[in-house]
């Protein structure tokens, strides 16, 4: 399963070490493009923010944890 979380490196680290390798976190910035880019495939996003333009587009997004 795939969780695009759209933060720093160091936090996406430390949810990846969290979660375990039965998941893969990916890092994006905080824009669509970049969101569609990086985690178009995603299942979860993680954000405090989800432009709308990603949640049409993203086909397999499941889940919308908000922070």
């Amino acid at each position: 399963m795939k969780i695009l979380f759209p933060y720093g490196a160091e936090m996406v680290k430390a949810l990846q070490a969290e979660l375990g390798d039965k998941v893969v976190v990916v890092r994006s910035e905080r824009t669509a493009e970049s969101m569609l880019e990086k985690g178009h495939d995603a299942v979860i996003v993680v954000s405090g923010r989800v432009p709308g333009e990603y949640i049409r587009e993203a086909k397999n997004l499941k889940l919308i944890q908000a922070l």
